[in-house]
């Protein structure tokens, strides 16, 4: 029997005291007295804020196998506003995984315990969590995970949310099999997008050799509910990435839309690895150059003063 397993954990919070203010908390997810020692094992932090009224994670940990009184998670909440080490302590929410993994997805409510037992007073804060055996099906079959992100970027736009939607070949015809969440580009024009994980079977792959295994990978940028413009494309094999060396640059091609925002990018595979029927692949697109507005474009290209 295997001495882990993987899950995939979702965090809200209501109430909780600060979550209005733009301070981007996080929440830290850890194992109850699985540590040397009986102290706690931190499996992963979610740091994909996607609501400052009511902050919102996902993220993807190992999590030890159950132990026979069960595995007790602990999320803490923080601001991140503090210097590393010294995050102020929001507070906490506890329940056993077991709870959790019954339900398969569906929401399990815990109370937030304020740091300091802190009232703030209002409603009472609420941690809202659920969690889902992302290798469920793996005695059955094979599981895909992607990894996209981007590069620091020369970025000239305001805020941009993006996503991307991956589809297969199949009889001359692309088929979308899924679609990640949205996306914000950091003030630093970076950005990460949730790790897509499925099983072979979900993506329609079941049977299909890695040689015959083509993907088509549409980044958009998202300009409201039910609009959003192409940027642009990637179409690989899943062989082809799996060859490449870490890194590498230019094993596969960023095609731009020609009316997009982007004007060319390069992509790096920065992994592709194959393990006990689980593909990992792993993305970054660099050297990304963004196509600037005429009063952008003026101001770039003016010429600095100098002094006399």
């Amino acid at each position: 029997m295997s001495a882990w397993h993987q899950v995939e954990i979702k965090v809200s919070a209501r109430g909780l005291r600060g979550s209005i203010v733009r301070t981007d908390p996080i929440a830290v997810v850890s194992s109850v007295g699985t540590a040397a020692g009986g102290g706690d094992t931190e499996l992963g932090r979610t740091e994909r804020l996607a609501n400052t009224t009511r902050p919102a994670w996902v993220t993807g940990v190992r999590v030890p196998a159950a132990t026979p009184g069960g595995t007790l998670l602990r999320v803490d909440f923080y601001h991140k506003e503090v210097a590393p080490g010294t995050s102020a302590h929001l507070g906490y929410a506890s329940s056993p995984l077991e709870a959790l993994t019954a339900v398969d997805g569906a929401q399990v409510s815990a109370a937030i315990v304020r740091a300091g037992g802190g009232g703030g007073g209002g409603a009472k804060a609420v941690a809202h969590l659920s969690a889902s055996d992302v290798y469920q099906q793996m005695r059955e079959g094979r599981a895909f995970e992607l990894d996209v992100e981007l590069a620091e970027t020369v970025f000239y736009g305001g805020k941009t949310h993006l996503f991307y939607t991956l589809s297969r070949a199949a009889a001359g015809h692309w088929v979308r099999v899924a679609q990640s969440e949205r996306t914000r580009l950091s003030e630093f024009r970076w950005g990460q997008f949730d790790t897509l994980k499925r099983s072979f079977d979900e993506l329609g792959l079941a049977g299909i050799g890695l040689d015959g295994t083509t993907l088509l990978l549409q980044v958009y940028r998202y300009k409201g509910i039910g609009s959003h413009r192409l940027v642009g494309h990637i179409d690989f094999s899943v062989e082809q990435l799996l060859k490449a060396r870490p890194g590498e640059v230019g094993a596969v091609t960023f095609t731009p839309n020609p009316m997009g925002e982007v004007l060319s990018a390069d992509v790096a595979v920065m992994h592709g690895t194959e393990y006990r029927n689980v593909v990992k692949l792993s993305l970054k697109l660099v050297n990304v150059s963004w196509r600037l507005k005429s009063a952008e474009a003026a101001a770039a290209l003016q010429p600095p003063s100098q002094g006399r």
